[in-house]
């Protein structure tokens, strides 16, 4: 089964909105630039906001299916005591399709002969984090066998701790989807009533469509349009969709560049140095692995998908009066191409700011688990860490690929990144190999109840956040819209002809 990802989507909404031009032309149906605008805009929205249903209805309903396997695992391992009967007997149990494969591959990976090259390959292909920390925490009971402290099996307790965080992600996901409901919608909705209030306005003043016709009232229409559609991708990404970054990264590494087109990148690259270097600081705040030269290519691959929309229509229209609008729609949703992937890198960086403490803290959670596994190494914590990082996942690997130059500057390089808890975390893993990772980490598992209760607040907060701007970004297309192509106009050319009249009363 093709996977469907976002650029799919949005690939498939701009076709339609192709497919619906093309067959009103062939129809000889008159078009305008902005009609044309129009029907690429409204099969991209539809696209998205289908893909973004699709894919929270997906993530809650996974999330909610892998915490009763975590649950009927707990329970079978009361019975067996082994974590591989007790996988492949909780999976059987389980109605999702999905919850009793995934179930099957982790049991398989508990029997097979080298356990830990079949865990290996399993994280590879498995894209939910969860499931890899749950491998981890089995590999090592199947490996070492279940410790009992004074608070019972470690594993037992590993899992729950695993279900609260399952919790408390459900939870933060579900408070954005309602606090950011509708914000998209609002957004988009005003590119689509720009003719309606150029209508109202014409219908009960004539003289206006001077204005609307004119270069004036034709740019302020591309203008408008345009900032439509870059507060809704903005919007877009505040929304939530965003949280799974490793599609993003994994699209970005993935697609190569063109031979023919690196002599021209570099060129540029060279050329436009403080640029380039602009766009570099974007890029790594944004926490994505790419070139500032990959980016511009995307750039013209954009603007060639723009001007390759609207080359068709303009044909039909060339010999006629709306040549002119669609040049400006073109140079406007050109300019659009070179500034909104800035725009969203920006959006990126801010996004990531506003979850580094809270993804640090899921670190914690996540060592204070391994360090009740015997024997286990920093390097291994490292990496189990690399598996569930989203923001900070290109530091940890970093640190990782440096751990032959040797460890302890490997986590002083990781603790420079930027982010104070991030570095008082890397300063406990360089004590581990002095007092133990046990001794070094004993002090989260102390605090755990502490780092819930803050975990809970800053999601809170950081959700607060990304809504209030989402809301305040939402309604800047309508209230442009409303001022500048109808208030504004519409007063100045009735002071206009209200001061004709009066002149010629003079008169």
């Amino acid at each position: 089964m093709k996977r469907d990802t976002l650029l799919k989507r949005t690939s498939l909404g701009i076709l339609a909105g192709i497919l619906l031009v093309t067959l009103l032309t062939v129809l000889k149906v008159p078009l305008s630039g902005y009609a044309v605008a129009c029907a690429i805009y409204a099969g991209t929205v539809f696209a998205l906001e289908s893909y973004y249903r699709k894919r929270s209805v997906k993530k809650r309903k996974e999330m909610r299916e892998i915490d009763e396997f975590f649950s009927a695992v707990r329970h079978e391992f009361h019975t067996h005591g082994m974590a591989g009967e007790a996988v492949r007997d909780a999976g059987l149990m389980q109605k999702s399709a999905f919850i009793r494969r995934e179930a099957e591959r982790i049991a398989e990976v508990l029997e097979a002969e080298d356990i830990n090259a079949a865990a290996d390959e399993y994280r590879a292909s498995a894209n939910n984090r969860y499931l890899k920390l749950f491998l981890t925490l089995c590999v090592t009971v199947e490996e070492y066998g279940d410790k009992n402290t004074g608070e019972g099996s470690v594993f037992l307790k590993n899992i729950m701790d695993l279900k609260e965080e399952l919790r408390l992600e459900a939870e933060a996901d579900e408070l954005l989807g309602s606090k950011t409901a509708g914000i998209c919608l609002v957004s988009a909705a005003p590119a689509f009533c720009l003719k309606m209030i150029e209508n109202w306005s014409t219908g009960n003043l004539p003289e206006m469509s001077g204005f609307y016709k004119g270069r004036s009232g034709v740019t302020m229409l591309a203008v408008l349009f345009s900032l439509s559609v870059a507060v809704y991708a903005i919007n877009y990404l505040l929304r939530g969709i965003n949280n799974d970054m490793t599609v993003r990264r994994s699209f970005f590494e993935r697609v190569g560049l063109p031979r023919a087109m690196i002599p021209f990148l570099s060129w540029t690259e060279r050329t436009f140095r403080r640029y380039s270097a602009y766009q570099a600081r974007l890029i790594a705040g944004a926490g994505l692995i790419m070139t500032p030269g990959k980016l511009m290519f995307f750039k013209f691959s954009a603007g060639f998908m723009v001007i390759s929309a609207f080359s068709a229509a303009y044909l039909c229209a060339l010999f006629t009066n709306e040549a002119m609008p669609y040049l400006l729609f073109v140079v406007f949703l050109l300019v659009l191409c070179c500034v909104l992937p800035d725009l969203l890198l920006i959006v990126f960086a801010y996004l990531n700011r506003l979850r580094m403490d809270e993804e640090v803290m899921q670190y914690q959670t996540i060592i204070s688990m391994l360090s009740n596994i015997e024997f286990i190494s920093v390097y291994e914590i490292l990496e189990e860490l690399e598996h569930f990082a989203i923001i900070f996942r290109r530091n940890i690997s970093d640190c990782l690929n440096d751990f032959n130059l040797g460890e302890e500057k490997a986590l002083l390089a990781l603790s420079g990144s930027g982010n104070a808890q991030l570095g008082r975390l890397s300063e406990r893993l360089a004590m581990c190999d002095r007092i133990g990772v046990k001794n070094a980490m004993d002090e989260l598992a102390a605090d755990r109840d502490h780092y819930i209760k803050s975990r809970e607040r800053k999601t809170g907060e950081n959700v607060k956040k990304r809504a209030v701007l989402g809301q305040f970004l939402a309604f800047i297309p309508l209230i442009a819209s409303v001022a500048l192509y109808l208030i504004i106009p519409f007063a100045t050319e009735s002071f206009r002809l209200l001061s004709e009249i009066s002149a010629e009363l003079r008169i």
